[in-house]
């Protein structure tokens, strides 16, 4: 029996990905889940292109797809954040319909970043008792057998709590077979994080399923038991660091975070990121706000040893070289900020 999966989509002011995300979503070989996109408050009519290219009116263009008109979502449901808190069992109307042809459309009433954003999502998901949850980047298009083998393998076990497919960037130099992540390994004394197999061919040399540290953001499926038992995303880190961190939590509640190989998507990686500084400001500070949730005291010694005698000073150097005095003042107030754990996001306003 195929599993429910709950597939949520976060979209702030990239409705042109968005829709390429769902053209190839509603052309994927898995037959029971549902879609749910989630607006960050939007300000480039995101929702009415939507709804558009569901009535058929926008046909997106991919090299990893030819478009159809027979797979378009013929119910369109919209929420308020408040609304979709409110709502009990929401699927009766469309229970008879294929899942591609439905679609629940939240509109948050600010920019809430990618762990919030998220989070209202899946609480909403989470009414109508799926078995897992994935998140999927708006700047993704997937394979049409992405999901059954995450699923597949996540059956196999029930200790696998975080379930990641190999991502691949979606154009490195005309090329579709460059991986970007294979899974996420921490380096914790540092503070620092690396995605395994980056800017690597694909020949065959990550085919088998491996045990990472976290699954990187762009696509992990999630067990819905194991959002039961550690809760949701933490919607502090606003963005950055949120799924290492939940990873990290569901480890210390007994649960692993696996490679499925035989998944595939392709990223365009960081195309709906904030700005070059205020990703500086929230990958600094939220790496110290990390760090001082998860690392031993020893550990947390040799980060802030690392940190303050190496990376600060490289790091101002680079950025003095460069004049990028605006992403210096960012990086500064990261730290600043991550060391009085102080909870600034300045990206809130910028919709």
């Amino acid at each position: 029996m195929d599993q429910k999966v709950a597939l949520i989509i976060l979209n702030w002011n990239g409705w042109e990905d968005t829709i390429e995300c769902l053209e190839s979503v509603c052309q994927i070989d898995y037959p029971s889940f549902e879609i749910i996109v989630v607006d960050n408050a939007s300000q480039d009519n995101s929702i009415e292109r939507i709804e558009e290219y569901c009535r058929d009116g926008i046909r997106p263009s991919s090299k990893f797809f030819e478009y159809s008109q027979k797979n378009k979502p013929i119910i369109v449901r919209k929420y308020t954040k408040k609304e979709s808190e409110a709502v009990t069992r929401v699927d009766k109307e469309g229970d008879k319909l294929a899942s591609h042809r439905k679609l629940t459309i939240i509109l948050n009433d600010e920019n809430y970043g990618f762990a919030e954003g998220c989070n209202a999502g899946i609480r909403f998901a989470m009414r109508n008792r799926p078995r897992y949850v994935l998140l999927l980047n708006n700047d993704t298009v997937v394979d049409p057998e992405f999901l059954r083998e995450l699923v597949e393998l996540a059956e196999t076990d029930p200790n696998y709590g975080f379930i990641g497919p190999k991502v691949y960037y979606y154009d490195y130099d005309g090329r579709a077979d460059v991986i970007n992540s294979v899974g996420g390994c921490l380096i914790i004394k540092k503070g620092t994080t690396r995605q395994i197999g980056v800017g690597q061919i694909d020949q065959g040399q990550f085919n088998k399923p491996i045990e990472v540290d976290y699954v990187e953001g762009s696509c992990l499926l999630i067990r819905a038991d194991v959002i039961s038992d550690i809760g949701l995303l933490d919607p502090a880190y606003f963005m950055y660091w949120e799924e290492t961190d939940w990873c990290i939590r569901g480890r210390k509640a007994g649960y692993k975070a696996i490679y499925a190989p035989k998944s595939k998507i392709w990223h365009k990686s960081a195309a709906s990121n904030v700005g070059p500084q205020k990703n500086e400001y929230y990958r600094t500070r939220n790496a110290f706000w990390f760090l001082k949730k998860h690392a031993s005291s020893e550990e947390y010694v040799s980060f802030i040893i690392y940190f303050f005698l190496f990376r600060i000073y490289f790091f101002t150097i680079l950025l003095l070289i460069k004049g990028d005095l605006q992403k210096l003042a960012c990086f500064c107030k990261g730290v600043f900020d991550g060391i009085r754990m102080v909870q600034n996001d300045p990206a809130r306003t910028d919709h």
